[in-house]
């Protein structure tokens, strides 16, 4: 099956085009008729911002268009995180090992995104966590990433002690041991916080005991011994000034800098050593992940909560407090371990080199394996259940069942059974070879001899006839369906049968070597490019020759999902391979390579997700897909309450992400206008009639590079004032025009800075009765920024700005652009979150032309994937707009 790749320049170039055209024509549209009156202006509605949250904030928003409310501001803003995927790279620190294996665990950040899990990540033999909410953790953060943490801080309480602080931290490592090995645990607690080990210490006493001259005085020698023996005493308690210990360690190297201590050399070392205890700890005390880990690490997984670690002999629990270990106590079997799982019902499985084991009530027991387990153990286990799980040798596959695991599937013979088409069934591609050996194998297994298969029949098929090369790993899909990584592709297993990836099935017909097919099927003629292609070829196929004959029947390599599979994710509605040749993604179809982040370049060696939130892990670092969110708004707002009571304002909108498209948003504004009475020339009441404005709208946003995205309106204009012209006018009192808005968002170089800006309602004229009554439409330009003073799990404070300035000249008289600044519209606005539940908002509005102040109050509850905004206008003296209150809910999926 061939690998379809994305064509993301092309994807890129349409992108690029799309928005060029739609600014030509913006500017071709308004070429003739951007500066004109204001008091003309049409389509008041579109003057009219269309969001609850904005409207807290003064209307500035340009700069930071993250929600529904874009549309309106900055349609750039839908080609941004959350309205478009994020993915963000965090490479590991430098002297680390490679990455082998990652688990995500549940933390208490409270958001709804890809923050509300912690990445345990199995580097070399070191364990990681890089976590969002508490950076006081941190021991170090690379460039470009992190939090990473290698342990967390512990805050001293009171009387406690480092013996008291590593016992609870390692309760289960120190139940039952010696005293000796809890001191060893103390012992490195108290190194890794101080910038000396013991060891170091009691070789500076030793060194300087040694260097001091033969007519030293006994006593002051023993002062001298004295001092450091407490000195290390103290050491062990983490009751030392670190600072002082950096003084001792100067003062000592001076004195042994001609190997003979002075009494003068010998008072400065003494004194050093009389400051260096302390009768206080530290503030914080940091403990190690790995503190309590006798062996090396083999295996990670996660629980939700709970993070379990295998050594080479041991296992632990770390339950975001402490670490408890199992041991022969618990039934913990002997190592060396192989893998680690946990299913979904929390029960957790252990390999080793001979057989498979699950904890139940704390206590671990071996399970059974139909004819025995297999030498040299298991490499992998996945569970779909807890009564539905594989496991995976480096040869075999096996099957869990709730009792018993099983390496050969049961099938039942139909009518007019035959065994080799059954076996073709299962195992599709044999050639007449191996499917002679395999119907022999399965006549032995079953005991069959010679007989035929009798219809019902029960038949018991080995799942090795269907690998060609080792098996490297295995996924469940929430279908139950099987997927297996080989080094030689990818296996899936749904139905009873075996579909391959990577490979076309072909037929021999009048090619007499496998060069011959390597040209007619590649169509390549690069000489080196066609001996590994061969080479892989003839070794899954197990050729020993390069002749073939007519009729013959090959598996040929189409793809990288032929190629080594290094990890396998297989969960919702999407299927990840990481391969040695980068990430491919399943289509329903087929698998094409995933070019985001640079993963289509790199071998990933393990890959998650939860929800839709992707984690990705190669050699050096991990990748998140942030995934993007639908979300529905519905906007209802009293308009000029302080003039009428009929005037109000609504607005329902909606926008997707579309992959390798882009995100597309659809909004609909109505402005009622409210009830009018018609008056006849005599002034006789005629009757009532409803006036109101609208539009519908049609966004489209995406990225086009790394730091900018942009994004096109295209809307339709109606507004009807009356249902006919006044006096004598022909026609009616309605008019219709259409408009375009375009946006940009850059993110700059300075972290939390952006900048955007938008050119909005760029349109022919609005026209109701004739073309020379026609009115201009609002064209206005919007540049603002937005900077996130503070960003964190738990709080986020972002300042906001923008200047709107009219395309349309209040004074037709003077020259535009004279009256910039006297015209211009600026909007400052201020929002505070904490985490994903609780938003205030303060915003300010100051129109000099118009004679404008006044400042605006706003606020957010969020309850799970719902937004309920509210936005106020406090009551001022001549203000118009005084006592609006905007409601809004906000839905995202």
């Amino acid at each position: 099956m061939r690998i379809k790749r994305k064509p993301i320049r092309e994807v890129l170039m349409k992108r690029v085009f799309f928005l060029g055209a739609a600014i030509v024509l913006s500017i071709t549209t308004a070429t003739q008729t951007v500066w004109a009156s204001l008091r003309q202006a049409g389509a008041l509605s579109l003057r009219i911002s269309t969001g609850t949250r904005p409207a807290g904030m003064g209307d500035a928003f340009v700069g930071l268009a993250d929600d529904y409310s874009a549309m309106h501001f900055n349609p750039a803003g839908l080609g941004r995180y959350p309205m478009s995927p994020d993915w963000l790279t965090h490479p590991l620190p430098k002297g680390l090992g490679s990455i082998r294996q990652i688990a995500l665990l549940r933390n208490n950040v409270p958001d709804m995104n890809y923050q509300r899990y912690d990445v345990w990540v199995l580097a070399g033999d070191d364990l990681l966590r890089m976590e969002w909410g508490k950076s006081k953790n941190t021991d170090f953060v690379p460039p470009g990433g992190g939090p990473w943490s290698r342990g967390v801080s512990h805050e001293v309480q009171g009387s406690e002690t480092l013996e008291g602080i590593v016992t609870r931290w390692v309760r289960g490592g120190t139940e039952g041991v010696s005293s000796e090995r809890l001191a060893e645990l103390v012992r490195k607690v108290a190194e890794r916080n101080n910038r000396f080990t013991y060891a170091e210490l009691a070789g500076l006493k030793d060194n300087v005991l040694s260097a001091l001259p033969p007519d030293f005085v006994d006593s002051e020698k023993e002062k001298l011994a004295e001092a450091f023996d407490r000195l290390l005493e103290r050491f062990d308690k983490a009751l030392v000034v670190p600072s002082a210990l950096v003084s001792l360690k100067a003062a000592s190297n001076r004195a042994l800098e001609d190997q003979k201590v002075s009494v003068e050399e010998a008072s400065g070392v003494l004194a050093a050593c009389r400051k260096a205890p302390s009768n206080a700890m530290p503030d914080q005390i940091f403990l190690p992940y790995n503190l309590a880990f006798k062996d090396s690490l083999v295996a990670i997984a996660g629980d939700e909560r709970v993070l379990w670690v295998a050594t080479q002999r041991e296992v632990f629990r770390f339950d975001g407090e402490s670490w408890n270990s199992y041991g022969a106590e618990q039934g913990l079997p002997e190592g060396p371990f192989r893998h680690l799982a946990v299913s979904p019902a929390r029960t957790v499985w252990l390999a080793n080199s001979k057989a498979l084991f699950s904890l139940s009530g704390g206590r671990w027991t071996i399970s059974e394996a139909e004819g025995g387990f297999p030498e040299g153990g298991f490499r992998k286990m996945v569970f779909s259940g807890e009564r539905d799980g594989w496991a995976i040798t480096d040869n075999d596959l096996y099957y869990y069942d709730g009792k018993k695991w099983s390496n050969r599937h049961e099938v039942t013979a139909g009518v007019s059974p035959e065994l080799d088409k059954l076996i073709g069934r299962f195992a599709p591609g044999l050639d007449s070879t191996r499917l002679a050996e395999a119907v022999a194998e399965v006549r032995r297994l079953n005991s069959l001899g010679e007989s035929e298969l009798a219809t019902g029949q029960k038949v018991y098929l080995p799942y090795r006839l269907a690998f060609r090369a080792p098996l490297t790993t295995v996924a469940v899909d929430p279908s139950k369906v099987l997927w297996v990584g080989t080094e030689s592709g990818a296996l899936r297993f749904s139905d009873g049968e075996f579909d391959r990836f990577g490979y076309q099935l072909f037929t021999v017909t009048k090619e007499k070597t496998i060069l011959e097919v390597a040209k007619k099927f590649t169509r390549d003629s690069n000489p080196q490019r066609l001996v590994r292609w061969i080479e892989r070829v003839k070794k899954y196929n197990r050729l020993e020759t390069d002749d073939v004959v007519p009729g013959q029947k090959l598996w040929l390599y189409s793809g990288p999902a032929g190629s080594r599979i290094t990890a396998i994710y297989a969960g919702g509605e999407m299927v990840w391979l990481g391969t040695e040749f980068g990430v491919l993604k399943f289509n329903d179809k087929e698998f094409e390579r995933y070019e985001p982040a640079g993963l289509a370049r790199v071998p990933t060696v393990d890959a998650q997700f939860k929800g839709a939130d992707g984690f990705f892990a190669t050699a050096e670092q991990v990748t998140i897909y942030a995934r993007p969110w639908q979300q529905v708004g519905l906007m209802h707002s009293k308009w000029l309450p302080e003039l009428a009571e009929d005037l109000f304002f609504d607005v329902p909108a909606y926008l997707r992400h579309f992959p390798g498209v882009g995100t597309f948003g659809l909004q609909i504004t109505f402005l009622s206008l409210g009830r009018n009475t018609r008056i006849g020339e005599s002034g006789d009441t005629l009757g009532y009639f409803d006036s109101f404005e609208g539009s519908i709208g049609l966004t489209y946003g995406t990225r086009l590079s790394q730091s900018l995205t942009g994004g096109v309106t295209g809307k339709f204009i109606l507004s009807k004032l009356a249902s006919s012209g006044a006096g004598r006018e022909i026609g009616k009192g309605q008019g219709t025009s259409f408009a375009l808005d375009l946006g940009l968002l850059y993110n700059t170089p300075i972290k939390r800075l952006t900048l955007g800006a938008a050119l909005t309602n760029i349109g022919p004229k609005l026209q109701f009765i004739d073309a020379s009554q026609a009115d201009p439409l609002p064209r206005n330009i919007a540049v603002g920024f937005s900077y996130k003073l503070i960003e964190s799990a738990y709080n986020k404070l972002t300042i906001l700005a923008d200047i709107n300035r009219d395309l349309v000249s209040r004074d037709t008289t003077i020259n535009p652009f004279e009256s910039v600044f006297n015209e211009s519209i600026e909007n400052f606005g201020i929002e505070y979150w904490y985490g994903s539940y609780f938003a205030g908002r303060m915003g300010y509005v100051y129109d000099p032309d118009g004679q404008l102040k006044y400042m605006t109050l706003g606020t957010s509850l969020q309850y799970r994937n719902f937004r309920f905004d509210l936005a106020y206008i406090p009551s001022s003296k001549n203000l118009a707009l005084a006592n609006t209150l905007r409601l809004a809910v906000v839905g995202r999926f």
